[in-house]
């Protein structure tokens, strides 16, 4: 990698950090919103509102987003899924940096968008009556995945290496 590719590499990385941070505040931010005015905007649905079935209905569909997410993020940049059996009918990606930069720009902002997904579900499902440690939970869970899948320099110089 010459001096100019790794000038645009630092480039790079310097936005994708700042996404990735601006994506991490927005978690900070919703439970700063929840433990401030939380009890005031809460609406409990009732006793007969099924709670607990939506609860674990969104749990299933956080944990499916976590799982899409690494499909996602492989089909994006190019990667087989890997597994027995698995054929790579992916054609030979870019050989032009900046196009390397954008689709691994553009699979990171995916792949926290659905972590996001997750802290979202919480604040919905604590917003409809909800405990705080289910918001807490989902919070933790989203911002597990948001720190999987942060920004590497690692995992960008091997895609500059393998186009």
């Amino acid at each position: 990698m010459d001096t100019s590719q790794k000038g645009m590499l630092e480039n790079k990385l310097r936005v994708m950090w700042i996404i990735w941070g601006a994506m991490v505040a927005s978690l900070v931010i919703y439970i700063v919103i929840c433990n401030l005015i939380g009890d005031q905007i809460r609406r409990p649905m009732g006793p007969g509102f099924p709670l607990v079935l939506l609860r674990n209905i969104l749990f299933g569909i956080g944990i499916v987003a976590l799982i899409a997410t690494h499909f996602i993020r492989k089909f994006i940049l190019g990667k087989p899924s890997g597994g027995p059996g698995s054929v790579s009918t992916s054609q030979p990606g870019p050989s032009d940096p900046a196009k390397i930069y954008a689709k691994y720009t553009t699979a990171m902002i995916i792949s926290l968008a659905l972590c996001e997904s997750v802290g979202i579900c919480g604040l919905v499902l604590f917003f409809l009556g909800g405990s705080f440690q289910t918001m807490y939970t989902f919070m933790i869970i989203s911002a597990a995945g948001m720190f999987y899948y942060r920004p590497k320099r690692e995992e960008i110089e091997a895609l500059s290496r393998e186009y």
